[in-house]
């Protein structure tokens, strides 16, 4: 969307009045009072907002904030204040934007008193051209005349978990299948992305005689809270483990990682993975120690990249696997 569209939030009213719709708990008011019950005026209120909305009508929209209605930004920093700003908004929108779509949740309503609410919401916008705009919004219901208005939003955007830079895609060169063959056994890894690309998925098998001896699989993904590349292991014999994989530079990789063995020793283990060409790299397991004691060093294994009918990976049944 664009930003002078972003600065206008159609979509918000609707979010808010939905939200308040779906306020429960509220004791029923007394017989003798003729007025209706809030929750009702909510639905009726969120009605008319879904169908002004979605027939494109400002005014309409506009209507059901109060007069000196308040809508704030901050993720730009803008803000509308009154109806007359808040119908011109919803009129550029509507223009700029003939055939979008709201899409609303909730996350929390609190009452603060009998004719306040407090509303927190997410929202999405399907524009015209097909992309989705995401936000979270925090509101005031005001029971204003005997009818529900709007005073005040603060909206914040959300961004697209798509959209996000994936740093995760530096290990691209790893995709496909690679493998080390000896006379006495052939190691095949293949790494793949899974379905919607956030996530490396790795799977490994040490064959022997056309038997899987020892497998498992290995995921990575970004956190983006450790700013990290993250790794999980998983054995066929039960054992398992997490760690980290960062860039030592000249296509260079190191993976430390801490596990628990399938009969429930711990340890640790730090891989060196170093890209030779576009068609190699080399594997060398250091620092491993098992429940504090040391353990030799492995040797350098050099995986190349293996041709489409060159060897796969083993179906296995799941029983046995990882057993020698």
């Amino acid at each position: 969307m664009l930003v002078s569209q972003r600065i206008f939030y159609p979509w918000f009213a609707c979010a808010i009045l939905f939200c308040a719709a779906s306020a429960s708990g509220q004791s029923e008011t007394p017989k003798a009072e003729a007025s209706p019950k809030p929750e009702d005026e909510i639905r009726k209120l969120a009605d008319s907002l879904t169908k002004a909305f979605n027939s494109h009508d400002a005014d309409a929209m506009a209507s059901h904030w109060l007069e000196d209605g308040v809508h704030a930004s901050t993720t730009t920093g803008t803000k509308l204040v009154g109806r007359p700003a808040l119908t011109a908004a919803y009129r550029k929108l509507f223009t700029a934007d003939p055939e979008s779509e709201i899409a609303l949740g909730v996350t929390s309503v609190r009452q603060l008193t009998p004719d306040i609410l407090s509303v927190d919401c997410t929202s999405a916008l399907r524009h015209s051209d097909g992309s989705v705009t995401r936000s979270q919004l925090n509101a005031i219901l005001v029971r204003r005349d005997g009818e529900w208005r709007i005073a005040q939003v603060q909206e914040s955007d959300v961004l697209d978990p798509s959209a996000v830079p994936n740093p995760l895609h530096e290990l691209d060169w790893l995709i496909g299948r690679w493998g080390d063959e000896s006379p006495e056994a052939l190691v095949v890894n293949e790494f793949k992305w899974t379905h919607n690309g956030r996530f490396l998925k790795r799977e490994f098998q040490l064959i022997r005689d056309d038997e899987v001896v020892r497998g498992g699989t290995q995921f990575y993904g970004w956190d983006p809270t450790q700013q990290t590349i993250r790794c999980w292991l998983f054995l066929d014999d039960g054992g398992f483990g997490e760690g980290t994989c960062t860039s030592d530079g000249d296509d260079k990789w190191v993976v430390k990682l801490a596990v628990t063995l399938a009969d429930g020793r711990s340890g640790s283990l730090k891989q060196i993975v170093q890209r030779n060409d576009e068609d190699s790299f080399t594997v060398q397991t250091i620092d491993r120690e098992i429940d504090g004691e040391a353990q030799p060093n492995g040797e350098p294994v050099t995986l190349e990249r293996l041709p489409e009918d060159g060897p796969a990976l083993i179906e296995t049944s799941g029983v046995g696997a990882g057993d020698e």
